[in-house]
């Protein structure tokens, strides 16, 4: 499945217990889509959901795009409709 409008994400806690987390609340104070999308993309990986092309699978991936949003704002970071 894509993973374009998802902001709810299930989370397995250490302790056994289940927690929904949604980066929506993100989105409305105005973060750029792409980090609320990095975040989410972040939280996959916690509960263990792996897209294979959306899905960070080292830390480095995670630093590159931030140096990616950091580099070049206008077109990682502010642009909506980029792709990964």
């Amino acid at each position: 499945g894509t993973k374009q409008n998802k902001t709810d994400f299930l989370l397995d806690l250490d302790e056994g217990a289940r927690v929904i987390v949604s980066v929506e609340p993100l989105k409305l104070k105005g973060i750029p889509p792409s980090l609320c999308d990095l975040i989410g993309n972040m939280l996959d990986c916690k509960s263990g959901n792996f897209s294979e092309d959306e899905t960070y699978h080292q830390m480095i991936d995670v630093r590159n795009d931030l140096r990616l949003m950091l580099d070049k704002p206008s077109k990682f970071l502010h642009n909506p409709g980029i792709e990964k």
